[in-house]
């Protein structure tokens, strides 16, 4: 899955997406937008365990990303790691 500021990439049963809108990947609306539409299409899919959700590059938003996964009924773990 891509989009202009969300990407997705599969590994096995674990899907990352990505949200690309520098400097701070803050959540436009453009943003918000194509973040709900990828995680309504990887919710629709059974073989798909666990979704992490990164910035590409130093940091992001954080906080409104879990109230806005809280509201889709999706079970969050929100813990820093420092992937590949």
């Amino acid at each position: 899955m891509e989009a202009r500021y969300i990407s997705c990439d599969r590994e096995d049963n674990i899907a990352i997406v990505q949200i690309n809108y520098p400097p701070a990947n803050e959540l436009s609306v453009q943003v918000i937008k194509g973040l709900d539409k990828t995680l309504d299409l990887l919710s629709e899919k059974n073989d798909i365990n666990v979704v992490i959700i990164t910035g590409k590059g130093r940091f992001f938003v954080l906080e409104l990303i879990l109230r806005r996964l809280q509201r889709k009924n999706i079970c969050i773990s929100s813990k820093k790691r420092n992937i590949g």
